[in-house]
């Protein structure tokens, strides 16, 4: 009887072990699938942020160079060939290109995959709202250029997209050989329907830089907070570490692109 008895207990501490070590197995392997999607995730922010950190050179520039023939027709000066530059420079956009690998993956595993609330909806909010808003917004930004290119500039320029360029490390316009040459230069400083265009679209690509300066600093905080997490997955980060750490950590990372290290300066001054 003593000895069935010892049998069922060991059977029994058995099972009890077997379920534990079950159990710790799907622990890590659920932490491991976490490390995993927040690294795909920060990597492809982290181009994300310099993608758009280069797109907003090249909408600012369009702002530059549509102020200068604003400017120039305005106050009625001459033409110079110079100017076939800047009227370049003022149909210049971009195509807006996000990478949702990391994040796609982690929809079809499910979000419940992140543990940490708070971060799971940040991730989401960028995905699902700053990038959503930016789509649209681009999307907007490349019917305004078809219309031009297909009613306005085919009217009043030699030609468009000549776009043979060289453009500079610090970029407030078209430099380069190409252009855009206009057919009556004259003509233009009277044209109501081409102003009106040429106005509204440096409006446009102006608030446009507005949502892309917001998003670079969303991203920023977004890659913030997804390294913090990550540290304390790996035991980097005791759970109550301060966030100054990992501020000190990404500033001093060669890794992190400067664009994003002087947002990280600019949003540790405002803790």
């Amino acid at each position: 009887m003593l000895y069935a008895l010892g049998e069922i207990a060991i059977i029994i501490i058995g099972i009890l072990v077997a379920v534990q070590v079950n159990n710790s197995n799907e622990r890590k392997q659920e932490r491991d699938t976490q490390i995993e999607l927040l690294n795909a995730i920060q990597a492809e922010l982290e181009t994300d942020f310099n993608n758009l950190s280069a797109d907003l050179d090249v909408h600012k520039g369009q702002v530059h160079s549509s102020q200068i023939i604003i400017d120039h027709l305005k106050n009625n000066l001459p033409y110079h060939d110079s100017l076939s530059q800047s009227f370049l420079g003022t149909s210049m956009s971009t195509i807006l290109v996000i990478n949702k690998g990391g994040f796609e993956t982690l929809k079809s595993l499910g979000v419940g995959v992140i543990d940490n609330l708070n971060l799971r909806k940040e991730i989401i909010y960028m995905y699902d709202g700053y990038y959503s808003l930016l789509g649209d917004f681009s999307k907007d930004l490349s019917i305004n250029y078809q219309h031009g290119l297909n009613n306005i500039f085919n009217s009043r320029f030699e030609e468009a997209e000549n776009y043979d360029l060289l453009l500079g490390e610090q970029w407030e316009g078209i430099a380069g050989v190409g252009g855009m040459i206009p057919l009556n230069f004259e003509a233009l400083k009277n044209d109501s329907e081409y102003l009106y265009y040429l106005k509204t679209r440096k409006n446009t690509h102006k608030l446009y830089i507005t949502f892309l300066e917001e998003a670079l600093v969303k991203i920023t905080e977004v890659v913030l907070d997804i390294e913090k997490e990550l540290m304390k997955k790996i035991g980097e980060l005791p759970e109550d570490a301060n966030v100054e750490d990992v501020y000190h950590q990404m500033i001093d990372d060669e890794n992190v692109s400067e664009g994003m290290k002087d947002i990280l300066k600019e949003l540790q001054k405002k803790k």
